[in-house]
């Protein structure tokens, strides 16, 4: 099974482990994901018929012109050739879905939060009032066990961010209202550039690192 290899800093071990910090997934798993990104039901994935359908045979072509599995004793997942060779802003946009996807990936899987939402849409729902800021996280998911929020900031990068980038989320989340001044936010760091944040009062920066 293809996997993923990610590491973390000061996670608490009930939330992630302490060792073997390697994601198995499948491509089931992944295309699944990537037309449930950003809705939170099944019938929000399908509520305009037949565009609907193209919608999702969009999203899973995107994803299979992008990633490709590379080798058999140890499978995993790499960019395409077809997607190097795309113009930069085509890369852009592509890179910005896979992060969604990604961010939406881990947080089911690591977090317990199956449904991740995409905060512009459904905030009158969620009744966001704490919000500022002239940004905002690009989606929020609620864990199915502990009812606990998170909010996910999902970048689309080829490299992991580094500690500038994790300095900037955490100023600017602070501004919008979503942490106390002075808070830090947990992250997570995937692969495609994710960076998936929540609050975290008076504790150290966490990291998820592949």
């Amino acid at each position: 099974m293809p996997f993923i290899d990610y590491d973390h800093d000061d996670f608490p071990p009930r939330l992630l482990p302490a060792y073997g910090r390697r994601l198995d997934v499948t491509w089931d798993e992944i295309l699944w994901a990537s037309i449930t990104v950003g809705r939170p039901d099944i019938y929000h994935v399908l509520q305009h018929g037949e565009s609907s359908l193209y919608e999702a045979l969009f999203r899973w072509s995107m994803i299979r012109m992008s990633l490709e599995q590379q080798g058999s004793r140890v499978p995993r997942f790499a960019r395409t050739a077809a997607f190097k060779q795309m113009d930069p802003t085509e890369k852009g946009a592509v890179n910005y879905f896979l992060g969604l996807v990604m961010c939406k990936l881990f947080a089911a899987k690591l977090l317990d939060a199956p449904w991740t939402l995409h905060l512009d849409i459904w905030r009158n729902s969620l009744n966001v009032a704490a919000l500022s800021g002239r940004s905002r996280p690009d989606m929020v998911a609620q864990s199915a066990s502990s009812s606990r929020w998170y909010a996910f900031e999902c970048k689309g990068r080829a490299s992991v961010p580094g500690e500038p980038e994790k300095a900037y989320f955490n100023r600017g989340l602070a501004e919008e209202g979503l942490i106390p001044a002075g808070a830090l936010v947990r992250a997570i760091r995937i692969q495609s550039g994710v960076l998936v944040v929540r609050k975290a009062e008076n504790e150290a920066l966490e990291s998820i690192e592949v």
